[in-house]
């Protein structure tokens, strides 16, 4: 079909607070979790519009697909946590101010025959607004937003070597009062797969990753050997080459900025010996 094929949804749901399992004015949820709510009996009201779009022409190696929802709610929770020895107490309160949030989803793939590659386009968008309590337990509206591109490519060449590679870009967009915040990541990586002939196959693996002004680079390498007629095959691993001891990682939520270290495994060599019984 020309057009592709569409479909849009929407529903309308009402739904009541749970109140079972209630102690003490208390809803309990798994074996320490305790929710308190100001209104159990509210109802929560929720309206959502969604659509999706596809268009496929394998015959000329192009496929594109589409979709997003729109959620928006009736009204919002916010929740103050405090934790004991035994027990965590969550202190929700139901307020009278809508929420919304909702997402955009495109993925494209056209292959071009002329010089064996196809390449994959991803957009992604995504919102949410809420309300959240503030510092000094003032009610603040909250929003998010985060939008990440990606484009890869791989090829279909007819001789022993192959690749694949990407490269990605994510922002991330915080509002809390008058505090605006962005998160930018960028990352790039290829994987060479070469056959050298039916007893030989080599692998590398490249990727980069950038946060704000931290730079990492990691590279790892795979050599197989399978001598015909024989149940012993060999391997040759090289991982982390490099030598990258951590990496950071960062993600914002109003105002709050969390950092955190993620240790990486360092640099090895290993042989392996297979025997196929």
């Amino acid at each position: 079909m020309f057009l592709g094929a569409v479909s849009l949804s929407a529903s309308i749901s009402k739904e009541l607070f749970d109140i079972t399992n209630l102690y003490n004015g208390f809803l309990i949820k798994g074996y320490r979790n305790l929710y308190y709510n100001n209104a159990f009996s509210d109802t929560y009201v929720q309206k959502m519009i969604g659509f999706s779009h596809t268009l496929n022409y394998a015959n000329r190696g192009f496929y594109t697909t589409t979709f997003g929802t729109l959620v928006k709610g009736n009204k919002s929770i916010l929740m103050k946590e405090k934790v004991t020895k035994n027990n965590s107490f969550y202190y929700n309160s139901i307020i009278d101010k809508s929420n919304i949030s909702g997402f955009l989803d495109n993925h494209t793939t056209a292959y071009f025959h002329a010089i064996k590659t196809s390449f994959t386009l991803s957009n992604n968008f995504a919102l949410f607004e809420n309300y959240i309590n503030g510092i000094h337990n003032e009610i603040v509206k909250f929003k998010s937003y985060s939008h990440n591109i990606k484009l890869k490519a791989q090829t279909y060449f007819k001789f022993p070597i192959n690749f694949n590679c990407y490269i990605k870009k994510s922002n991330n967009w915080n509002i809390y009062k008058d505090q605006n915040s962005l998160l930018t990541t960028t990352s790039f990586g290829i994987d060479a797969d070469y056959k050298i002939n039916n007893h030989w196959h080599f692998n590398t693996k490249l990727n980069h990753y950038q946060l704000k002004s931290n730079k990492h680079n990691f590279l790892s390498a795979v050599l197989h050997y399978k001598p015909q007629k024989s149940r012993i095959s060999y391997k040759l691993k090289a991982h982390n080459l490099f030598n990258v001891k951590s990496y950071f990682q960062s993600s914002n939520y109003g105002y709050s900025n969390y950092i955190s270290q993620t240790d990486i495994i360092p640099r090895y060599i290993m042989f392996y010996v297979n025997y196929r019984f």
